[in-house]
């Protein structure tokens, strides 16, 4: 039997508070588990961070995303995130505490905890790429006892990456919320999550992808993203 299950997940961090709109959450899609197909009763799993602008969440890329992937034999999990009015790093937290989930969870579930993935659409693919690059951080460990499971990939979907010359403007000023952009730190934040400018080396591997077509999220964010990716032979 399928199970579908959503985990409500905290939604205050010392010194940010949730929004009290509503409380982030992990649903899971869990395809049951046959001897003769799945001896080991592991499957590898993809968490979903559909896009919104970090406004909202965009229902096309939730449970239709989680219901393919289920058709590939993965285990799929939809995050529904923190989004505006909030304050940076709330949503980035809420993700990793995602991914903290999949860990308590890793029985019940049968989760291969060695192949779990990332899939994001626009904003939720630059939440996506944030978790890869600052998951095992200070910057995320300072909320956290425990260490983020490993990220075997990211699947990016026309990401919102840089807070430049190209940047998605609405997701730029709702992930990092008001306070911090009327702040004298305004660009220091922006340059923390113009995520081409932050890449290292132990960022997971990427496929990525984005249309010339794009009025919304400008393809050059894939490319910017790709560049940087590249210095590191990632």
């Amino acid at each position: 039997i399928m199970i579908i299950e959503t985990i409500y997940l905290p939604v205050a961090y010392e010194g940010i508070l949730d929004n009290g709109v509503f409380k982030p959450s992990l649903k899971a899609y869990i395809p049951d588990v046959y001897e003769d197909v799945h001896p080991s009763k592991k499957r590898p799993t993809v968490v979903i961070f559909p896009g919104g602008g970090y406004s909202h969440h965009s229902v096309r890329e939730a449970e239709p995303i989680a219901l393919a992937f289920n058709r590939m034999g993965f285990n799929a999990c939809v995050l529904t995130y923190s989004v505006a009015p909030m304050e940076f790093p709330v949503a980035l937290l809420d993700a990793c505490q995602g991914l903290h989930t999949l860990c308590e969870y890793q029985e019940k579930w049968n989760i291969d905890m060695q192949n779990v993935f990332l899939c994001g659409f626009s904003a939720g693919s630059h939440l996506a790429a944030s978790v890869g690059i600052y998951g095992k951080t200070e910057l995320v460990s300072q909320y956290f006892k425990d260490d983020l499971p490993a990220i075997r990939g990211l699947i990016l979907s026309y990401p919102v990456i840089s807070s430049g010359d190209f940047a998605h403007k609405g997701s730029v000023e709702n992930v990092l919320g008001e306070k911090i952009l009327n702040s004298d730190k305004a660009q220091y934040y922006k340059d923390l999550i113009s995520l081409e400018k932050n890449v290292h080396e132990e960022v997971p591997p990427v496929f990525m992808w984005h249309t010339n077509e794009d009025t919304s999220v400008p393809a050059e964010n894939s490319l910017l993203f790709a560049l940087a990716l590249r210095k590191y032979n990632i």
